[in-house]
């Protein structure tokens, strides 16, 4: 189960939970360039999102949309969240309006 749609993790953990977000972020971003597919912001998030919770650390994704610059009606965006650090899909996350979000709850 991917979790709740509506609810969020906390905004605040631990540092041994934030040095695990940080890390499994790193780790994500590092192999999403080396696969042989495309592994955009969405496949990112959520690999990233399960690689927590098999850690125990709960994190929020968020689906958004932004208008395009270009011929396309809208961008859309996923990123992941846990604690105050944009864990995956951070780069102008800021720009694109959420439509949705899950967790699992709250650590």
């Amino acid at each position: 189960q991917l979790g709740t749609v509506g609810l969020e993790s906390d905004t605040a953990v631990s540092a041994a939970q934030d040095e695990i977000a940080q890390r499994t972020g790193w780790a994500v971003e590092t192999m999403a360039r080396h696969t042989p597919w495309q592994s955009r912001c969405l496949v990112q998030a959520l690999s990233a999102w399960w690689m927590l919770s098999r850690r125990g650390v709960r994190g929020t994704v968020y689906f958004g949309v932004a208008a395009a610059e270009t011929g396309a009606a809208f961008n859309a965006h996923a990123w992941l969240r846990c604690g105050s650090r944009i864990v995956t899909g951070g780069p102008n996350h800021e720009s694109f309006r959420v439509l949705s979000y899950f967790s699992k709850g709250r650590s």
